[in-house]
């Protein structure tokens, strides 16, 4: 099976250097052609002519002048990667910049499984710039082609959506997990189908990659929908995904004006999200509020009754008797009538089920993970001292920086050495 193939910019001076000394001999699978101009296309190549060039690339049908042809050659997948393999020695590849390059030239030559897991390698990084992760949602953004179907590219919104997320398997790979994201955010008027899958679909993968879309989406109120996920989801992945992906785009300090109110609230349930959410974002911001509901969670034995369960239930056997006689006198006879009574024996039960401790517990040990998450530390079991152990982290915190050097002023001794 022939792959068409496209490298649509130039490489670096050092890759581009490699690919041209690395010789080849090889079966018919792939032609490439380099450009004057640096450029490199890949694919089935046809004459037109003597002056023309068709390269029928991934990106479709691509005509050249056979005067801006630099060179060509043909090689098939297993010499490709053998030379990407090089490229990767001889490059070093060992930071973000590197992987995404090689995951770059692995899309040009068709080797996308190679691709992925480069590509996979950039995003399980976690020493990537703000930079690096925009370059790689940009670079996850032009996989179309290599994700979706022709006849599905230009569909209506909501079908394109529905495809997209049909590519997301119960197994799938991180990085093709990021990529049907980034290629969601990028469907025109797509806000309120994304928004319906994120609720409805069952898949907890596609849930995700719907909630992620939102995310990179600059609608207003996705923000808000975003947080809302991190309480209102059924599936934990999707809720730290939800998460994560506000932390990667800087929004923790909205998610936490948003979230913070439901430490308080009388559902022990949206206590312990709020609290894992907060672990998630891991921003010192969240202290002050976690260390402020924890004694709170004890109150909860007075909400909780209200709407706790009643249980009723009755074992009963029922036994008829007569219990007594009346005489009636008719036409001068006397006639028995039967006063009939039924007895009734057994057990009932009723009662009302209140699991105040568990619910106290499990509110305080969130509230002790996600402080753990943030800080790195343990504030210990009893909820009243975490306010005087947060003082004392302050303190330990300003002592150990040392005060700032004085400048000297301008007519002092000092100021006019220098």
């Amino acid at each position: 099976m022939t792959r068409n193939r496209l490298f649509p910019v130039s490489l670096p001076a050092s890759l581009a250097s490699l690919l041209v000394v690395l010789a080849t001999t090889a079966d018919v699978a792939a032609d490439e052609v380099v450009l004057k101009n640096g450029k490199i296309l890949v694919g089935k190549t046809k004459k037109i002519g003597k002056t023309i060039l068709v390269v029928t690339t991934l990106d479709g049908s691509v005509r050249i002048k056979q005067s801006d042809v630099n060179w060509q050659r043909t090689r098939n997948d297993e010499q490709l990667r053998n030379a990407l393999e090089r490229i990767a020695v001889r490059s070093g590849a060992g930071s973000c910049h590197a992987q995404l390059e090689l995951a770059r030239i692995a899309k040009t030559w068709g080797l996308h499984e190679e691709m992925w897991g480069y590509l996979g390698k950039v995003l399980r990084s976690t020493h990537h710039s703000q930079v690096m992760k925009r370059r790689t949602r940009e670079f996850m953004a032009g996989l179309e082609k290599i994700v979706l179907p022709k006849k599905w590219r230009t569909a209506r919104p909501e079908i394109k959506v529905r495809e997209l997320l049909y590519r997301i398997k119960r197994r799938v790979p991180k990085a093709k997990l990021a990529t049907v994201s980034a290629l969601l955010a990028h469907v025109p008027e797509s806000d309120v189908h994304l928004k319906k899958r994120a609720r409805r679909v069952t898949n907890r993968l596609q849930r995700a990659a719907s909630v992620n879309a939102i995310a990179l989406r600059p609608t207003k109120g996705n923000d808000r929908f975003v947080y809302r996920t991190a309480i209102l989801d059924s599936s934990p992945d999707v809720r730290r995904e939800a998460m994560q992906i506000s932390r990667d785009l800087g929004r923790t300090n909205a998610a936490i004006d948003y979230l913070a109110p439901l430490l308080l609230d009388d559902n022990a349930r949206f206590r312990v999200r709020a609290a894992e959410a907060f672990g998630e974002l891991r921003d010192p911001n969240a202290l002050p509020f976690l260390i402020a509901a924890g004694p709170t969670a004890g109150m909860m034995r007075r909400a909780i009754p209200s709407g706790a369960t009643r249980a009723h239930m009755a074992v009963i056997q029922q036994i008829s008797y007569i219990r007594d006689f009346d005489v009636e006198v008719a036409q001068a006879s006397f006639i028995a009538d039967p006063k009939v009574d039924v007895l009734h024996a057994g057990v009932v039960l009723d009662v009302t089920v209140i699991a105040v401790k568990s619910y106290v517990v499990e509110v305080v040990n969130a509230y002790r993970g996600a402080i753990r998450r943030i800080v790195n530390a343990d504030p210990g079991p009893d909820t009243k001292k975490w306010d005087a152990w947060l003082k004392r982290r302050e303190e330990l915190a300003k002592a150990s920086t040392p005060p700032p050097t004085p400048s000297p002023k301008s007519g002092s001794i000092e100021a006019k050495k220098r």
